[in-house]
This record gives structure tokens, sequence and C-alpha cells, in this order.
């Protein structure tokens, strides 16, 4: 939930290579990815953000564009009545 909220406020996000979270986060885009258990490559995408408002500024409109195309509540019922209607049918 964490990456979902940082993207709803217009945050870059940084997470770790693993689960669902490479579906959530593009690299590059609206937010880093990095390989798990890796502390420097972590500590060089966070370098990154601070130092280049630029890049931050952007990845941050881009995670929320991302908010908004799929994690809205609306969305997510949307979704979920697209699933049930499958079931159902």
């Amino acid at each position: 939930m964490a990456l979902i909220e940082a993207m709803a406020l217009g945050k870059p996000v940084i997470a770790s290579d693993l689960g669902p979270r490479p579906e959530m986060v593009k690299d590059g885009y609206n937010g880093f990815l990095y390989p798990p258990h890796d502390v420097n490559a972590l500590q060089c995408k966070v370098k990154e953000l601070i130092e280049n408002k630029e890049l931050r500024d952007q990845m941050g409109r881009n995670a929320r564009s991302t908010y908004l195309e799929k994690y809205t509540p609306e969305t997510n019922y949307e979704k979920l009545i697209n699933i049930y209607d499958k079931i159902i049918n």
C-alpha cells in the first residue's frame, strides 16, 4: 500500500525488485527498482532523486498518472466488478 499511497501523492518511489513491485513501478518512469539486498544500488537511486529535481518532479508526475490510471478506488471497483461478472457468467 505504501507504494500506491506515494504515487497517489505524486511521489516517485524506490522499491526492491521483488514480488509485485515491478508490476507497479516502471523503472525510470514513476520510480526506481533496485536489486534486493543491494544497499549500494539503493543508495545510488536515492542520491539520484535527491540531486536531480527535474527527474524527481517528472517521475512524481508519472507516479500520479500511474495512480490515476490503475489504482484509484473507482478503477479497483470496476476491476472487481468485471471479475465478478466473469465468474457469474
